[in-house]
């Protein structure tokens, strides 16, 4: 149970990544693009990218007013296939979910 609470405190309280990161990786030899622009008060990274396979990516990169990683969303620039890759509401409720199963699983085996 409490590696579940330190997984939620490290999800609710770490911005996992930073707009200042984003931009070091696009010294790297298969990031060809990187661009910033606000929506509101929301910050979008879009970055650009070659994997090793020869597919070009984007990876679009949502960031609240304290810089802490929303949500992260890649896509095929060949197939224009999305996979969200992280997503912190859903991530926090599922560790929430999971942290209230094991609580009411605690209790059932305390109460036998």
């Amino acid at each position: 149970m409490n590696e579940l609470i330190d997984q939620l405190y490290y999800v609710l309280q770490n911005p996992l990544v930073t707009p200042a990161s984003i931009i070091s990786n696009i010294r790297l030899p298969n990031y060809s693009h990187l661009e910033f622009r606000k929506e509101g008060s929301k910050l979008l990274a879009s970055l650009e990218c070659c994997l090793e396979d020869g597919e070009h990516m984007e990876f679009l990169y949502c960031f609240d007013e304290n810089d802490f990683l929303e949500r992260l969303i890649c896509m095929s620039k060949e197939t224009g296939i999305q996979e969200i890759l992280f997503d912190r509401t859903k991530e926090v409720a599922l560790l929430q979910k999971r942290l209230l199963q094991t609580k009411k699983e605690m209790s059932a085996e305390l109460a036998i």
